[in-house]
């Protein structure tokens, strides 16, 4: 969802590529853990929270994509 909200094209790419990629060429140099997240993203349902506290939140995604997105 997110990378079509930034109007980019997902594109898959093998970790020992990204290792030796990182910080250069224009990619970011980001830390392993980073990565990690990528390789193994959570998904967490914030449902409950939202019951118990009544948190609702200012922006959703499409929005707060919009607000940093550059073209």
């Amino acid at each position: 969802v997110l990378v079509g909200a930034t109007g980019a094209t997902q594109v898959p790419i093998p970790e020992p590529l990204i290792k030796v990629l990182k910080g250069r060429f224009g990619f970011p140099q980001i830390p392993q853990g980073a990565i990690d997240y990528l390789k193994f993203p959570c998904t967490v349902d914030g449902q409950r929270f939202r019951k118990e506290t009544g948190f609702l939140p200012a922006h959703d995604l499409r929005s707060t994509v919009a607000a940093v997105h550059r073209d």
